[in-house]
């Protein structure tokens, strides 16, 4: 997802509330805010992984390895329990979402 096309759906928003409905021309606030932090929390989950992968990290998207969306659920569900047992800081979210991305990305295995 690309900033600048977020960015555009705000500037449309904006820009061209006279043509929505009243109905929506009131929503315009709340859907900016949305918006707004969607694209930061964007912003921290590419810089995690930007980070990650400068120190090395990778595999998330090899579809050969048959264990990991297995390896990748584990590691979900690990980070769920460790962000719990802390409190859940902002980072967990950032860490959660991201482990979330890598699964949502990967081939849905057929049902037997």
């Amino acid at each position: 997802m690309e900033k600048r096309k977020i960015m555009i759906c705000s500037d449309l928003m904006t820009e061209h509330q006279e043509r929505l409905p009243m109905m929506f021309r009131d929503m315009i606030p709340a859907l900016l805010d949305i918006n707004e932090a969607v694209v930061a929390f964007c912003e921290q989950m590419i810089t995690k992984l930007t980070n990650k992968a400068i120190q090395g990290v990778s595999g998330w998207n090899d579809t050969s390895d048959s264990d990991l969306r297995a390896d990748l659920l584990d590691a979900l569900d690990e980070h769920i329990k460790k962000a719990q047992a802390r409190g859940w800081g902002p980072l967990d979210c950032v860490d959660i979402a991201n482990y979330c991305m890598m699964i949502s990305r990967l081939p849905v295995p057929e049902l037997e």
